[in-house]
């Protein structure tokens, strides 16, 4: 557009000033005239806010019936521009229509928001345009909304809530409809006191003598045509509703030139004020000639109907009762009711039924019934009489009708409390945590219902019958009870015939004379006995009893029959779960963690707590495990599993899988990603890849003092060292198994002897959450309790202590929480256990390697373990002169410089074992031979198992380790 013919300003101006006798749905079809104008569009439409966030059509610029019929109602969930643009708040293009799009070519639809004056949309501008707009299109449209918008509070609204946008369509739908129901539309001016009136109204005009091409529409001429004794009335009517300000309905007769007389039925309301006195009254007129012409004959009808009806006035008096109503108040058949009274004084039974206030909804919403249940005493009749009371309001007066329900009330109220009874069982049997809340959910709740005094109730879920409770029988009865053969009672007669209901101990003694000392001892007298069948499979057996005889009706058979399907799934469902229960305590024993093991230089103390605040009875989704590895190092594990039914399984199968893989001796990053894979496979067979799990490795080597940790999701272990306070380990966490694709990082902390470790699984399985509070409590056990420096040994009870204090003050959000604990005070080994040598790479070193071993073991005092160590250490140095390479770094991984030695190490753990290691420069592991009797070589690993108690490998950066363990006897 050229900006020097721009006339958007002009436009706006012209939105901006309506003028004052504007109403919403001509200022929306002005709006919609300059945009389609200005944009060059192919016509418009406006919409406002519907119910249920929907959007009605408002106003139709230019545009045919056929095209915006689809457009009346947008739905909340329309894909169209009007409700896309109330959605982003913004002017919207789309080419999605309500219905199939116009045919002749493609058209599309820009839509912008009309909002409120706090910025919230209540309608849509939208113009439909035959190619995609520009942005400056967009900003026009969006300005002429917003001129909309400012005036839409300012213009009037049609009350009566017809839609007057159709008023310039004769063929409008509302319009139409309205017609053909004959009912008039009409507005008045009370300042000019003109009215105007719509096609349907004009055809009512010559009923009051008035011919539309000459009446002035003046109220005063039309006044002049009601019946004189109607007029009062009306002007009543009107003077109340203008004071008020609510709408009112009247009936009256209008009298036409040759004195026929016609009846009219107005319904009206003087519009809301925005300042002064009310200036419009709006309504609707209807013919209700017809109707009256058969008032009389109804009002016949009415006085002959046998439910009391009452018709009383605005001041609550009654007008009319029919003969009902007259017998309700107690006058007979003849008297007529006392002029001047309200209907609740008539009879004082109808006082305080809340008939006031049904009177009230009914006059506040004119032609719509109203009922209340009340409940009175009848006055002829003895006993309580239910009455349904309905009310509506007609022509300014109110019709209430009675209607006898006091049968239908009894019979359901009897259904509802058996509902109610049926209710609370199923609520009972649903929290029934085994086949014993079963039996006493049938004890308080069924047995209530039919008045019954005992309960015999019988498991049927496994291979023979088993008693789950007796109540209400004398003493002595299960004992005889269990004398009778299952085949020969009750409960398996009413398995093969269905349900018996015995009703004294006669008709016992004629059925089951057996029977009959057994009721005698259980002080029995009647008998209902009850199959319980859940899905075509019997799950057990009731027998309610009562001591005295009961002949049980159609609904307390009913009534038995129904519990009788609710108690048989409950029964099924608690037998299975304590069937699972006695598997899962089972499993649940072998799962649990363990003590810690006694270590070589590590003091460990562990705690296992569940969401039931028990410890050590149930498994969770927690898991630790402490495992010595070779050379007196130390692996600490602790892991999470996602919580769900499966935690358990998955728990057992993760914690058994690092503990397999743990023999590998693997480095923790390594061994994580094993886990990983395991937890991914884990994933695929349980939850469709869904179930993850966290999990931490420390590995404690106590001849250097070394500690490697690796976490895939887990929350660092609180490491305080000696002197030192309490704090989280700065290392990455990394992803959680399962999810992980990336191997852990590996953190190496340097702990000095007495430092303290606590690796924790929290309840929260989050990391954040728990640090802080983690490392203030144990922070105040040590301020609390002291822990010396540089001890060979904790105070007696010290861990035990600190494990009991974080388990009571570390609780989950729920204030118990599951909780894994593992806590380890670390030590070194002393550096008179801890021997090396670096020998030349050569067979004479295998000689050496024995003669020192035995000073060394002699030295220690384990002479008994020098043969022993004798034959590995010459075996393993031996190994590595014939088949390995020589050292790149030494035991400690600093740089050998390339050297060609051989490293022996010999250490003294605690307990009297003795580990003997070889470093060498090769990866290659060695391999155990069976040679033959004429082989000269090949039985050097042969002769390492035999007398070690166990040998292995692992593998160092620069080479490999081999190690064996010798142990005193006695030593496992």
């Amino acid at each position: 557009m050229d900006d020097e013919d721009d006339s958007l300003p002009l436009r706006l101006r012209w939105v901006g000033d309506p003028g004052e006798t504007a109403d919403q749905a001509g200022l929306l079809r002005l709006a919609l005239t300059q945009a389609i104008g200005d944009l060059g569009g192919l016509g418009g439409l406006a919409h406002l806010s519907g119910p249920q966030g929907s959007l009605r059509l408002a106003a139709v610029g230019g545009l045919p019936e056929a095209v915006t019929q689809p457009w009346e109602q947008l739905p909340a969930d329309s894909a169209t521009a009007p409700m896309r643009a109330v959605a982003a708040s913004g002017v919207v293009w789309s080419a999605v229509w309500p219905g199939p799009p116009p045919t002749g070519g493609p058209v599309g639809v820009l839509s912008a928001p009309l909002t409120a004056a706090d910025g919230t949309p209540v309608g849509t501008l939208s113009v439909l345009l035959a190619a995609l707009p520009e942005e400056e299109t967009r900003r026009r449209l969006s300005a002429l909304a917003e001129a909309a918008s400012a005036q839409l509070p300012a213009v009037r609204i049609w009350l009566s809530g017809a839609s007057w946008w159709r008023d310039s369509d004769p063929r409008g739908l509302g319009r139409q409809m309205m017609r053909e129901v004959q009912v008039g539309f009409w507005s008045w001016d009370t300042e000019t006191g003109r009215i105007d009136y719509d096609q349907t109204t004009a055809g009512m005009l010559p009923l009051a003598g008035l011919d539309p091409a000459t009446w002035d529409g003046q109220i005063s001429g039309w006044l002049e045509r009601i019946h004189p004794a109607d007029l009062p009335g009306v002007q009543a009517a009107i003077e109340t509703s203008f004071e008020t300000g609510r709408p009112y309905a009247v009936v009256y007769r209008v009298v036409d030139r040759e004195r026929r007389i016609s009846w009219l039925e107005l319904r009206a309301a003087f519009e809301e004020p925005g300042e002064g006195e009310p200036v419009r009254m709006t309504g609707t007129a209807w013919n209700v000639t017809e109707a009256h012409s058969r008032e009389m004959w109804l009002g016949g009808v009415l006085e002959q109907n046998p439910d009391p009806i009452f018709v009383v006035d605005t001041g609550d008096r009654v007008e009319w009762a029919n003969r009902a109503a007259r017998d309700l108040t107690g006058l007979t058949a003849e008297e007529d009711v006392p002029a001047g009274r309200a209907l609740w004084e008539l009879a004082g039974q109808l006082r305080g039924q809340g008939l006031p206030e049904l009177l009230d909804r009914a006059r506040a919403a004119p032609a719509a019934s109203h009922t209340a249940t009340v409940t009175m005493r009848a006055v002829r009749a003895a006993g309580t009489a239910w009455y349904q009371v309905r009310a509506a309001e007609v022509g300014g007066y109110v019709a209430v009708q009675w209607t006898d329900i006091t049968a239908q009330t009894m019979a359901e109220q009897e259904a509802a409390e058996r509902a109610r009874h049926l209710e609370d069982l199923n609520r009972a049997l649903i929290q029934a945590p085994d086949t014993d809340g079963i039996a006493a959910a049938i004890s308080t709740h069924v047995l209530p219902m039919v008045g019954a005094d005992g309960l015999v109730l019988h498991d049927l879920t496994g291979h023979q019958p088993r008693l789950v409770a007796v109540t209400g029988h004398g003493d002595g009865f299960r004992a005889e009870m269990a004398a009778v053969p299952w085949p020969d009672r009750l409960e398996a007669t009413a398995l093969e015939s269905g349900p018996q209901y015995v009703s004294s101990r006669d008709e016992l003694a004629r059925r089951w004379p057996h029977l009959l000392p057994l009721a005698r001892l259980g002080g029995q007298r009647a008998w209902a006995v009850v199959p319980l069948i859940a899905s075509h499979q019997v799950t057990g057996t009731a027998v309610l009893t009562w001591t005295r005889p009961r002949h049980l009706g159609a609904a307390d058979r009913s009534v038995l029959g129904t519990a009788a399907v609710v108690i048989a799934h409950a029964l099924r469902a608690a037998a299975a779960h304590e069937r699972d229960r006695r598997r899962s305590d089972r499993l649940q024993r072998e799962l649990l963690p363990g003590p810690p093991p006694e270590l070589a230089a590590v003091t460990a103390a562990a705690r296992y707590r569940t969401t039931t605040g028990s410890e050590g009875d149930v498994v969770g989704g927690h898991w630790y495990d402490l495992e010595p590895l070779p050379g007196g190092r130390v692996l600490a594990v602790i892991g999470s599993v996602t919580a769900g039914p499966d935690a358990t399984v998955a728990m057992g199968i993760l914690r058994q899988a690092v503990l397999l893989m743990s023999v590998q001796d693997l480095p923790p990053d390594e061994l994580l990603a094993y886990v990983n894979d395991t937890m991914i496979r884990l994933g695929r067979r349980l939850g469709g890849g869904a179930v993850t799990a966290t999990c931490l490795l420390a590995v404690y080597d106590p001849t250097t003092g070394r500690c490697a940790i690796a976490s895939a999701g887990h929350p660092p272990p609180v490491l305080m060292r000696p002197g030192g306070i309490p704090a989280a380990v700065d290392m990455p966490t990394g992803d959680r198994l399962g999810e992980a694709r990336v191997p852990a990082e590996v953190t190496e902390l340097s702990l000095p002897p007495g430092s303290l470790l606590v690796l924790h699984a929290p309840a929260t399985g989050d990391a954040d959450p728990q640090d802080r509070p983690l490392t203030e409590i144990i922070a105040s056990h040590q301020a609390a309790s002291p822990l010396p420096p540089a001890v060979p040994d904790p105070p007696d009870g010290w861990l035990d202590r600190l494990c009991d204090t974080i388990t009571r003050d570390l609780p989950g959000p729920d204030g118990t929480g599951d909780l894994a604990l593992l806590t380890l005070l670390t030590r070194r080994l002393p550096t008179e256990h801890i021997l090396e040598w670096d020998l030349p790479r050569h067979p004479e070193s295998a000689r050496a390697a024995r003669d020192l071993a035995a000073r060394a073991l002699t030295g220690w005092g384990l002479a008994d373990l020098v043969p022993a160590a004798e034959q590995i250490v010459s075996e393993l140095v031996g190994n590595t002169v014939r088949h390995a390479v020589g050292l790149g770094q030494s035991a400690d991984e600093d740089s050998r410089d390339g050297r060609d030695d051989i490293r022996l190490r010999l250490l003294n753990l605690r307990g009297g074992e003795v580990v003997c290691e070889t470093y060498d420069g090769s990866k290659a592991a060695p391999q155990v031979r069976h040679p033959s009797f004429e082989d000269e070589f090949g039985r050097g690993l042969v002769m390492v198992s035999l007398y070690a108690a166990s040998w292995g490998t692992r593998y160092t950066p620069s080479g490999k380790v081999v190690w064996a363990a010798v142990r005193a006897e006695g030593r496992e």
